[in-house]
């Protein structure tokens, strides 16, 4: 029973991570929107029946990138190939690079081992318990008691952040780690144990691997902060140095995945466009008492604020206790906590600082959202919160009612100011005001429940009775996350429809395009021009948007769609390769629909059923050919201008942007042969043969990651037709490859060695010493 009740927060962490987790290990469900999926999204809506209520639509992304993202890195590794580009999305796009498939995520391994629906359930569901888990074991180092730490625990594992982004499986992860970077940090200034230093380097790229680089930011900054007050506070220097140190090699190890994601953002839109998105209004702080004040996008009645952006929530009996921390702000760490957590706080909130962020055009951070940075405010006040509470029993054994007292007393003067605004409806509407009244009835409750244990141990001096905030605590975060998180069934996820098996046994190096997205083209590997990633090539989104009118324009910061309704859709439909269109018959001949009637001789309709329809382009060009010519030109405008000129015939010429050396060219009425004899992630191989020479054009979307070989020989990678790809092929028969490995890739390989090499010799007993 003694060793029971010594590992009882241990017990009661994993107790409740059971509890939230039951509906997958009871029930077969999967924390994944499946209902959503088969009710909204094409082309599962008009072949599966409503499955019922829904419980969440707060969440699509997780349908059209993430899900998708993962599936494809794990399609590309079980090929023995490192998933580096996506042919399936914008004519070809990286995959790592984007960096939120978590192409290195060494919890890719569930997937391996499980089938790949419960590796994505575990991968979600985990979450919550590594964050207990390394959230406890920081507490304990702090020196917080057991009680105090799992409080504080239990806070961070089921925190708004936590919660509203875990059917996402990579910002949670992103943050995860911050509790153990600290545990480490600690640990080694307090023992000086080698051991310490090495967790603290890998829990860095077990941040960036996750697959969210904004958050990762986020933790490196608290991380570092950290270091630098550690080795401040405890005159420990040359402690310090060597954190530091075992920093910078965790950094090193992160560079294959940094490296081609900065090269790739620094070629998207998303690098210049700065602006204010989602800071959090002042009024949304009421929010952090009762979260659902404003409404819950599961119950549909959320009417003001994007619940999943702005979400700070820690648990109410949490917040109380962090804010009773801060009256015994001479503790150096409360200090420091409540300095990182209020800095948090003040740049998701609409202040100066926000503003100074985007004035400053950092890059990341100005041109994402704002309001993810409040996972910091979160984090700081959920490890308050346990020293609050120690704080708390301190106070009662030095009987210091009073100061309890006015701290009661302010808690329930925010209460009564919540109630005088929803009732009198200030600043509130009316139903706005019934919402909130409803929604502040539980925490109200949850409140003269932890004021009345309060007082009772206060007065009669039964610390034990405080054990019950812990239950609270409990009941209080565990009902906020059952009620976000959607468990639906498994069969609904990404189920096969008869127009997906069609498209699967008749699609080959061409390109679809329908109404839908990469939640079909991705999962499924069906080619398409079209596509949404917050990196993709600005220049073909360039493109692909000029194509409406003609004129030069670009794309939105995450989304390529065709203009349907543009005047060269014909011409633009066979340059892309798109060989198939998708029509959803319900849709009729709307503006979001090709206008395939348009062009009947070229458009035939290969397969129908009740549900859709699919028209082959008859004149849709090859993935690859050879062509005769080329003009050179580097203004985007004119190129554009000459490619879509009537005059200008883009099966036997080409426009390029710098003029090809020692090439002679000739017209010749025979187009010679072109065979792609392989084609996968990241290698194409084709075959040519010519009796003159000729320019090789390939329609994958132009990166410099691309190299190629003729014959074994390295050659030359053309930007063609503004955004694809050229290759001088002298006449005869040759054998071409071309494979994307990016130079940043190359250079993060070599750093992530030194990385580890520097932490294999600085970790050696005899290098310690030398150190």
């Amino acid at each position: 029973m003694k060793k029971i009740l010594k590992f009882f927060p241990q017990i009661f962490l994993f107790l409740i991570w059971l509890i939230f987790s039951y509906p997958y290990f009871l029930k077969g469900l999967t924390p994944f929107p499946s209902k959503y999926l088969v009710s909204f999204f094409s082309p599962w809506n008009n072949y599966f029946e409503f499955p019922g209520p829904i419980k969440n639509n707060a969440m699509p992304d997780i349908i059209t990138q993430i899900y998708p993202w993962k599936h494809l890195a794990i399609s590309a590794w079980s090929q023995f190939q490192i998933p580096l580009w996506n042919p399936f999305s914008f004519s070809g796009t990286p995959l790592l690079a984007n960096y939120q498939s978590g192409v290195f995520s060494p919890f890719n391994i569930l997937f391996f081992i499980f089938p790949f629906i419960d590796a994505w359930s575990i991968l979600v569901l985990l979450q919550p318990l590594l964050a207990g888990v390394f959230m406890y074991l920081l507490l304990r180092s702090l020196l917080v008691s057991k009680t105090g730490s799992l409080i504080s625990a239990i806070s961070f594992m089921f925190c708004g952040f936590i919660v509203s982004w875990m059917g996402y499986a990579t910002l949670g992860f992103a943050i995860l780690f911050l509790p153990l970077s600290l545990f480490a940090i600690e640990k080694f200034f307090t023992t000086s144990k080698k051991i310490y230093p090495l967790i603290l380097s890998l829990s860095i790229p077990l941040s960036f691997f996750s697959g969210h680089f904004q958050i990762s930011i986020y933790f490196s900054f608290f991380m570092i902060s950290f270091l630098i007050y550690r080795t401040i506070s405890g005159r420990k220097i040359k402690l310090g140095i060597q954190a530091f140190l075992f920093v910078i090699f965790g950094f090193l190890l992160t560079m294959p995945q940094l490296l081609p994601s900065i090269e790739t953002y620094l070629q998207s839109g998303r690098s210049g466009i700065f602006q204010r998105i989602e800071i959090i209004p002042w009024q949304y702080i009421t929010t952090l008492f009762a979260p659902d004040f404003f409404g819950n996008p599961v119950t549909r009645n959320d009417w003001f604020g994007h619940y999943a952006e702005w979400n700070g929530y820690i648990g109410l009996i949490p917040l109380i206790l962090a804010i009773y921390s801060i009256l015994n702000i001479k503790k150096n760490k409360t200090l420091f906590l409540l300095i990182v957590g209020l800095f948090a706080f003040f740049i998701a909130y609409n202040t100066p600082l926000t503003n100074l962020i985007l004035y400053l055009k950092v890059p990341v951070l100005s041109t994402s959202a704002a309001s993810r940075i409040i996972v910091l405010f979160s984090f700081s006040f959920a490890v308050l919160a346990g020293i609050g509470y120690d704080q708390l029993l301190t106070d009662f054994s030095k009987k210091k009612i009073k100061k309890i007292t006015l701290w009661l007393s302010f808690i329930f003067l925010i209460f009564l100011t919540l109630w005088v605004i929803v009732l009198l409806k200030f600043f509130l509407p009316t139903e706005g005001a019934i919402i909130a009244r409803q929604n502040l009835i539980l925490p109200s409750g949850m409140l003269f429940l932890a004021i009345f244990l309060i007082l009772i141990s206060a007065l009669f001096r039964k610390k034990a009775i405080l054990l019950i905030l812990v239950f609270l605590t409990a009941f209080d975060l565990l009902r906020f996350a059952i009620k976000w998180q959607s468990f639906d069934s498994k069969n609904l996820v990404f189920g096969k429809t008869p127009v997906i098996e069609k498209l699967e046994k008749i699609q080959k190096n061409g390109r679809i395009l329908g109404n839908f997205g990469a939640e079909v083209t991705n999962y499924y590997e069906l080619p398409s021009i079209e596509g949404y990633d917050a990196v993709y090539a600005k220049r073909y989104g360039q493109l692909i948007a000029s194509l409406k009118s003609g004129k030069l324009s670009d794309s939105p910061r995450s989304v390529v769609s065709f203009p349907n309704d543009s005047l060269f859709a014909s011409k633009a439909a066979n340059l892309l390769s798109i060989d198939y269109i998708v029509h959803k018959i319900s849709d009729g001949n709307n503006s979001w629909v090709f206008p395939f009637w348009k062009y009947p001789d070229q458009f035939k309709l290969v397969f129908k059923d009740q549900k859709y329809e699919i028209y082959q382009n008859a004149r849709a060009y090859p993935f690859a050919f050879l062509v005769n010519g080329y003009v050179v030109e580097k203004d985007p405008q004119n190129i554009l201008n000459i490619m879509l000129s009537n005059d200008f015939d883009l099966r036997n010429e080409i426009v390029l942007e710098e003029g090809v050396n020692n090439f002679a060219l000739k017209n010749d009425s025979q187009m010679g042969e072109v065979e792609i004899l392989t084609r996968s992630f990241n290698k194409i191989n084709i075959q040519t043969e010519s009796k003159v020479n000729k320019l090789l054009f390939i329609s994958n979307s132009f990166s410099n990651g691309w190299n190629a070989k003729i014959d074994g020989k390295k050659a030359k990678v053309y930007r063609a037709d503004f955004t694809f790809q050229a290759i001088p092929i002298e006449k005869g028969f040759h054998k071409v490859e071309l494979e994307y490995y990016p130079m940043g890739l190359k250079i993060g390989y070599l750093l992530a060695i030194i990385g580890g090499l520097g932490i294999i010799f600085f970790t050696s007993k005899t290098s310690i010493r030398k150190f």
